[in-house]
């Protein structure tokens, strides 16, 4: 499992790279501001670690826990689940 932070930053060469805390690598790098934000915030909720975004200065802009459930990937697993469950019965029981 993936420990550490994913950071989205722009890439030197142009475009925006999504990259590890420490990674000597880009893990990906898009043209899109779009793809980019997509990927990392994928990556980060698979990992279940922190989403560090950065503005074009470098600068660190925001910082958050991404999980599965805070992803569109994840709502959709939750109603796929609640739908396979069939609907809730609950059932009263007088005394």
């Amino acid at each position: 499992m993936l420990e550490e932070e994913i950071h989205f930053r722009p890439h030197s060469l142009g475009g925006w790279e999504v990259r590890r805390e420490r990674g000597l690598r880009a893990l990906s790098r898009h043209s899109s501001l779009e793809v980019a934000t997509q990927r990392a915030r994928q990556l980060a909720a698979q990992h279940g670690v922190y989403l560090v975004v950065h503005d074009e200065a470098g600068r660190v802009v925001s910082d958050q826990l991404v999980t599965i459930g805070s992803t569109p990937l994840g709502r959709a697993r939750r109603r796929r689940r609640a739908a396979r469950a069939g609907p809730r019965v609950v059932a009263a029981v007088a005394l």
